[in-house]
């Protein structure tokens, strides 16, 4: 009898702390919701049976040899067909091919537990992605899902360096000649571990998609690498605790999805990993990503959306709070792919280091649709490789491989409205502020206040309108400090140059007018200004600079 009563209150004490940290857990997530400045987005997090289903009870050896697909994904089916709860992943270095997420599980991995996914290429299957065409199966995967966790205290390593190719310009000398003589193949100066995913790179901008067979990716499987972490068109996502690494593709993506939780997450690849990306999210709403930290090879927090219907946003409603960047492409970015529509993202207290762009908006005609209400408060850089903030109409992504059929979709045209970017303070860039717009494609309505940037090279605008600057220093260190070209109505209010400038500003272009400087005392008369190409001495204003 004292037994059971024992048992009953051993499961009633289990039962009590674990619904307390699903609580404290929506509450945290409730207090980084609060003051947005639009709608709070309807944000919960995922609730769980209190079951645990031990990956050791299905045949799973934590012994950093067995495979344990089967055993892991065994263990989730169960615990989905049950009712959901815990997957126990135990300390232990765990080898496994692709797992398949489920509904109302918990994919949990406790201190010191390891899981890393085979090298073998034969354990990833290609699955039909529509229209006949395949991907290689990506190694968390789940779609359609409701209720779905990644959580604990461990690691999962993605193998990444057996799928990757390798850029002759990430690597010293030695590095290269190493990577040659360890075997796989080259297409110029990319190196790749597998031959045949070389030669197949070298064929593609050859081939039309329509030629592209089953067979073929099944051959060229390395060059269709897959993604670590992949969700799509799910609900009430949370990933939480987890430190992914070294993966094959980007370490997470989550597309078409809605209600999701990123937290206290570790996204880590080589600063050289191609396509390395960190947390991504395409045509996602409702999502809280905070207290995260990446360190990646490519854009280390990116949102993007595809596929929208005229007039729709398919990503909204994003806050990203006090999130850690070391290296990567952009520290916070979006785009390329904008086309879904993206409104109603608040990034706030955040830390950039060793990046090359800090803040990076990038969209082209073809793959490009609205960009507004985007709210960026409270963001600190350091040693930032290029650009502090940088919007580029006319990205290329130097790293895809076309083939002849791809058509550019005219209608398809970027625009980046309303946005707001408050209290950055970068200590160190190449350039402070870059914006590079289009005739057909617009870059409007951006305000920088309240902030402090210590760079080589100041701003340099094109194509750009209506843009306010206000209580800024631009501390550059090469003339002009100001350089815009055919842009318009653009405001400059209580600005501080370093001192030792000469020229400050530099207009350029016929069409450039509408430039006012306010109480700005280092521009004080035309000896400050410079014209050039076409512009005209009425194109500027200055006001109050005494």
């Amino acid at each position: 009898m004292k037994i059971i009563k024992s048992a009953i209150i051993l499961f009633l004490y289990i039962l009590s702390v674990n619904v307390y940290a699903q609580n404290n857990l929506m509450s945290d997530v409730n207090s980084h919701l609060n003051n947005l400045p639009f709608t709070k987005p309807k944000i919960s997090v995922p609730v769980f049976p209190n079951k645990n289903y031990n990956v050791k009870d299905y045949g799973a050896k934590g012994d950093g040899l067995f495979l344990n697909s089967e055993s892991f994904n065994k263990a989730i089916k169960e615990c989905s067909a049950k009712g959901g709860g815990h997957v126990i992943i135990p300390a232990g270095v765990w080898i496994t091919g692709p797992i398949i997420m489920q509904n109302n599980v918990d994919l949990h991995l406790d201190k010191g537990a390891m899981v890393i996914f085979t090298a073998d290429y034969n354990e990833y299957p290609l699955i039909n992605s529509g229209s006949n065409s395949y991907a290689v199966m990506n190694q968390i995967y789940g779609s359609k899902l409701e209720n779905s966790a990644i959580t604990g205290e461990g690691i999962i390593d993605g193998n990444g360096q057996a799928w990757r190719p390798v850029r002759k310009d990430k690597c010293t000398e030695g590095q290269w000649k190493e990577l040659l003589q360890s075997g796989g193949g080259l297409n110029g100066d990319i190196w790749w571990p597998d031959k045949n995913a070389a030669e197949w790179e070298k064929m593609l901008p050859k081939i039309r998609k329509s030629e592209i067979t089953k067979a073929d990716i099944e051959k060229a499987k390395v060059y269709y690498r897959p993604y670590m972490v992949y969700f799509d068109k799910s609900k009430n996502i949370l990933i939480e605790g987890v430190t992914f690494q070294n993966s094959p593709k980007f370490l997470v993506m989550i597309k078409n999805s809605d209600n999701i939780v990123l937290h206290n997450t570790k996204a880590m690849n080589e600063w050289w990993a191609q396509n390395g990306d960190g947390l991504d999210l395409s045509s996602c709403k409702d999502v809280l990503i905070y207290d995260c930290f990446v360190n990646t090879g490519d854009d280390a927090i990116c949102m993007k959306s595809s596929g929208n219907k005229r007039g729709e946003f398919t990503m909204e409603n994003i806050s990203i709070d006090n999130c850690t960047v070391v290296h990567g492409h952009g520290g916070f970015t979006i785009g390329s792919n904008t086309d879904g529509g993206i409104r109603n993202i608040c990034v706030r207290n955040c830390n950039f280091s060793m990046t090359d762009i800090g803040l990076r908006f990038k969209s082209r005609i073809g793959g490009g649709g609205p960009v507004e209400n985007i709210f960026i408060d409270n963001i600190n850089m350091k040693d930032i490789k290029t650009e502090a903030i940088r919007f580029d109409l006319l990205y290329v992504d130097t790293g895809a491989t076309p083939t002849i059929d791809d058509k550019t979709d005219s209608t398809k045209i970027p625009y980046f409205k309303n946005i707001f970017i408050n209290n950055v303070i970068c200590d160190g860039a190449e350039s402070a502020f870059f914006i590079r717009g289009l005739e057909r494609g617009s870059i409007e309505k951006i305000t920088l206040t309240n902030s402090i940037i210590k760079s080589k090279n100041g701003l340099k605008f094109q194509n750009a309108h209506d843009i306010t600057l206000e209580n800024v220093e631009l501390l550059s260190q090469i003339e002009p400090a100001v350089y815009i070209d055919q842009s318009s109505n653009i405001k400059f209010k209580s600005i501080v140059f370093s001192k030792e400038l000469k020229t400050i500003v530099r207009l350029l272009g016929d069409k450039t007018g509408g430039i006012v400087f306010e109480k700005i005392p280092q521009i004080s008369s035309n000896s400050n200004i410079e014209l050039l190409n076409g512009s005209k001495e009425n194109s500027y204003k200055i006001l109050n600079n005494f």
